[in-house]
């Protein structure tokens, strides 16, 4: 018959330990011995606090490249996600996702025609401040 005692459902604490080294056999001139136990302790459950910065957030107008208007790298993939329709507009979905992107920051949408390889470049170089594509 096996009986298991003290079995509950509260998460048991961790005491600190202490972690037997074995010493090596030390030679004249060799480094000095390593200490015999290292002292390890329990992760600690309270996290970090984080500092509450100074100033405001970010508004939009000082985020944005051009004041008034969201200009959105496009790279042209093909139809039925973006390319030039038959009068040279840029159409497709990747097109009304970044009309409607500026639309509900109530900016109007600035398209700018952008090579695929080209793209992550314009966004970090702060030529257009998202990419669609």
């Amino acid at each position: 018959m096996l009986m298991l005692a003290g079995c509950g459902s509260s998460t048991p604490t961790i005491p600190p330990t202490s972690i037997p080294i074995p010493q090596p056999t030390a030679s004249p001139g060799d480094t000095p011995p390593v200490p015999s136990t290292i002292v390890t302790s329990a992760p600690s459950t309270t996290p970090a606090l984080t500092p509450t910065p100074t100033i405001g957030p970010p508004t939009i107008e000082s985020e944005i490249a051009s004041p008034g208007a969201l200009t959105v790298c496009v790279a042209l993939m093909g139809v039925p996600a973006s390319s030039l329709d038959e009068t040279n507009q840029l159409d497709g979905y990747n097109i009304a996702f970044a009309h409607e992107i500026a639309s509900r920051l109530e900016l109007a949408a600035r398209l700018d025609p952008t090579l695929f390889e080209q793209l992550i470049a314009a966004v970090q170089g702060h030529d257009c401040d998202i990419s669609v594509s």
